[in-house]
């Protein structure tokens, strides 16, 4: 909602009572990304990686936010740590530059239909989020707007598809 302070004032406050929480800070470092505060989002991520380093979403966006300060990627370091053999290894692979953004959305499709759709809602929300590092704005904004018309408001990437927009100048 756009709520930054009030949103890490309350993770800031669920840390206090839990430092040991993984989740909080992985939460906390999503808010800070959004809110422009990079730095502070890879100490989180990077927080939440050292305290569960097996949860692929941390090296994903501590990634992303490494790209986004200029940092570099560090991702590669990250994959002895991952089971790389599912979900979401294709995008580690995408981000990586070792599998196309269409072998990532291959990847995600699944005989379960509610697996498939958050697959597929992720491949493109990642997708976005590539595409908007390599300066390709008309393709991130194409891939949020997917985000927002077909995944739920539940799946997180709903909320970073409207902020990322907002972001790029554009109403969600």
């Amino acid at each position: 909602m756009g709520e930054y302070a009030r949103a890490i004032d309350d993770l800031s406050h669920s840390i206090s009572l839990d430092p040991k929480n993984a989740a909080t800070y992985y939460d906390r470092g999503i808010v800070y990304f959004y809110s422009g505060a990079l730095a502070k989002a890879r100490a989180d991520f990077e927080q939440a990686a050292t305290l569960k380093p097996d949860f692929a979403y941390s090296a994903i966006w501590l990634d992303l936010a490494q790209r986004r300060s200029g940092v570099g990627s560090h991702l590669k370091g990250w994959i002895g740590k991952v089971d790389m053999t599912k979900w979401p290894a294709p995008v580690i692979r995408m981000l990586l530059g070792e599998q196309t953004p269409a072998d990532t959305l291959k990847a995600a499709d699944d005989p379960d239909a509610t697996t498939k759709t958050g697959q597929l809602c992720e491949a493109n929300f990642y997708t976005a989020e590539l595409s908007q590092l390599q300066g390709r704005n008309d393709e991130a904004l194409r891939l949020y707007r997917a985000v927002i018309s077909d995944c739920s408001k539940g799946f997180g990437g709903y909320d970073g598809a409207r902020s990322a927009l907002r972001e790029l100048g554009v109403t969600p």
